[in-house]
């Protein structure tokens, strides 16, 4: 039941890529199905709850099915274009280079080595015992989320405190709770799963960006950060944040490239996916829409932007209803007045700068990044090299300094949240800094110098 359970979810992301486009690469369907199946697969099951049908896995399994099969009557409709262009496509083993090779052995094996820890070992972290993965294992018990008897104060007092996980975004709880329910031991499937689809979904991306040997290179160290890797074996939300933030900034800036209508509405929907696991995504929606309206601001065509804003803050409002119409709620941690704090300024900055140096943490990432930036300095200026990944990369970050600014730590220390919590939340910026340092100007030309040198014949 598991195995299927798995594949249906799979399947229901597969059937959304085609209603997006029939034109993603192989890998970028094999990679993307399983990320946006179990995303619309938790919202499925918030949907069966909200309309007081319990969350067993009958139900979840059937609702699953209907959703793959109205999605797929574009596909039965059109089924004469879609298997025409698929006879049309020829698999031809491609050139070999030697650093792609090694890189893609080294990927292999190092994912290897993650799977089984994650798989074998069982969950041990605080955050997902005191949780997600507690509150996804009662999920699969009780067949319910707004009726959980840990929700209720009587039950369990200072549930409605400040910080509290009863109002976190309910995609991890509900996709530990959907295995569960399928007889899986652990929850930590989910994120088994969701980061091996990662690693071949950014390989998929970045292809797009340069050869594939750079995109080799950057997915193997985006793979070997230690702390992100530390973290991709537990329960915890931050890596599977990371692989849905990280998505839809790249295929925002592809859009922003091109101007493909499909990578479009897929940068809509992953920037979704990564606001439906927490709430901190909002720095990367505020800074992916300021940056398609700075772009769109010279043709006054503002229709897009909507759309896109729509779309991608569209889990926050479904889920803050959700919790009106539930009595689910938490005492606030956000200032929403401005102020000014210089000392919180200073402490804030100064965490964040023990991060950027912090090798231990990210390997070479942040200074990678910064060689890649003065490198590349002229081009950025006079040619607007992957100035949109430069700026919403920047945005982003900037905006989560003025969220932590803004938040009312009654709950914990600053200096914990940014030794601990911010720290974590940094891995969503790991993959944009090496899709950078291989995608600029000189990293493509160093990369199609290899490509041409080491470049051999099968």
């Amino acid at each position: 039941m598991l195995v299927f359970g798995i594949i249906i979810s799979w399947l229901l992301g597969f059937s959304v890529l085609n209603v997006i486009s029939y034109r993603f690469s192989l890998l970028e369907k094999v990679g993307l199905s399983f990320l946006l199946g179990i995303a619309f697969q938790t919202l499925l099951m918030l949907l069966l709850d909200a309309v007081g049908l319990e969350l067993t896995t009958a139900n979840i399994l059937a609702a699953s099915a209907v959703a793959i099969l109205l999605l797929n009557v574009k596909t039965f409709l059109h089924r004469k274009d879609v298997i025409g262009g698929l006879k049309g496509q020829h698999f031809a083993m491609p050139d070999l280079n030697f650093v792609w090779l090694v890189f893609i052995v080294l990927i292999a094996y190092l994912e290897y080595m993650n799977w089984a820890k994650c798989i074998v070992i069982p969950t041990f972290d605080r955050d997902s015992l005191a949780g997600f993965d507690t509150i996804g294992w009662i999920i699969s018990q009780e067949h319910t989320l707004k009726g959980l008897t840990i929700f209720r104060e009587d039950y369990m007092q200072g549930v409605h405190g400040a910080g509290s996980y009863i109002t976190y975004m309910p995609m991890i709880q509900l996709s530990y709770a959907y295995v569960y329910g399928l007889g899986a031991e652990t929850s930590k499937l989910i994120p088994a799963l969701v980061y091996l689809s990662f690693l071949v979904s950014f390989y998929a991306a970045v292809c797009r960006f340069t050869g594939h040997t750079g995109a080799a290179a950057a997915t193997f160290f985006t793979l070997v950060t230690p702390e992100m890797v530390a973290f991709s074996s537990l329960s915890a939300t931050n890596v599977i944040h990371a692989s849905f933030a990280s998505l839809g900034v790249i295929y925002t800036v592809l859009w922003l490239k091109n101007g493909d209508r499909a990578f479009f509405i897929l940068a809509a929907v992953l920037t979704a996916c990564n606001l439906w696991v927490r709430n901190e995504g909002i720095v990367f929606v505020g800074a992916s829409i300021l940056m398609i309206l700075v772009y769109k601001l010279k043709g006054r065509d503002f229709k897009e932007v909507a759309i896109y804003a729509c779309v991608s803050l569209s889990p926050i409002v479904l889920w803050t209803v959700f919790m009106k119409l539930n009595n689910i709620y938490a005492d606030s941690i956000i200032i929403t007045k401005p102020f000014w704090d210089a000392e919180k300024l200073t402490v804030i900055w100064d965490y964040f700068k023990s991060h950027f140096s912090n090798r231990q943490y990210y390997g070479l990432s942040f200074i990678f990044f910064l060689i890649a930036v003065a490198a590349n300095l002229l081009s950025i200026i006079r040619k607007k090299d992957m100035v949109h990944l430069l700026g919403i990369t920047v945005l982003a970050m900037l905006f989560y300094m003025i969220l932590l600014y803004q938040i009312d730590y009654k709950w914990d220390t600053i200096q914990n949240v940014l030794a601990y919590s911010a720290k974590r939340f940094l891995f969503c910026f790991i993959p944009l800094l090496w899709l950078y340092g291989v995608s600029n100007r000189w990293g493509v030309l160093l990369f199609e110098k290899l490509d041409r040198v080491l470049t051999f014949k099968l």
